[in-house]
């Protein structure tokens, strides 16, 4: 029993030794090629435009790799339909990812995600209800429509998610027009726990409207 107990113990010692050394290597192999990122940002836009059905627009990404946190500024950043109607743009992003989270949860894992000058339109069906233009509203559509699955799920994995700047339009069944200007809007996700900060400008009062929903 100690024989077999002491040999458990070596192969635990073992994998995890292992398990260092690949990720030691992982860190240095990012450190010495994330400068090389930014020369494929139109693949990267390329690929991503194939994996939403859509039709995404980078303008450069830069890397920087700092521990165990590498993180990614994108600017100038769009998405739009196959049929060119915009869903979202922003003018600068800055991204954390955390490799063990992401390792934990097999998928990539953003954490403290920075989004600035970011434009986005709603529009008010018949029904009252609000949709994105560009997204599909029906389950029939969604086959064929934009596919945003993978990138909402990836968002509600990350711990914190800030709009800054934001410009908001909402268009009504009546053809009004509101626009709403966001100085921050931040979300932040604790397991089953999700908050949302929202300030709002109103006319020419700055910060006029603060709202925070929490919920599990």
């Amino acid at each position: 029993m100690t024989r077999t107990l002491r040999k458990l113990v070596k192969w635990c010692y073992f994998l995890i030794a292992i398990a260092l050394i690949l990720l030691a290597v992982l860190v240095q192999s990012g450190r010495s090629f994330s400068h090389l990122l930014g020369d494929y940002d139109q693949n990267i836009a390329a690929y991503a435009s194939a994996k939403f059905n859509a039709k995404v627009a980078i303008g450069s990404i830069d890397a920087e790799w700092n521990g165990l946190k590498p993180s990614l500024v994108i600017q100038d950043f769009s998405i739009n339909s196959q049929t060119d109607q915009p869903i979202a743009a922003f003018k600068l992003a800055r991204l954390r990812l955390d490799i063990l989270e992401s390792l934990l949860n097999f998928r990539l894992v953003w954490t403290n995600l920075i989004l600035t000058q970011v434009d986005m339109s709603f529009v008010q069906t018949p029904e009252g209800h609000w949709h994105i233009p560009g997204l599909p509203q029906r389950t029939g559509e969604q086959k064929q429509g934009v596919q945003l699955d993978s990138l909402i799920d990836m968002l509600l994995l990350s711990s914190r998610i800030e709009f800054q700047r934001s410009h908001l339009t909402f268009l009504f069944t009546s053809g009004e027009q509101v626009v709403l200007d966001s100085p921050s809007l931040l979300l932040e996700n604790a397991g089953d726990f999700h908050r949302l900060a929202l300030q709002v400008d109103v006319d020419a009062q700055p910060r006029s409207v603060y709202l925070i929903i929490e919920g599990q």
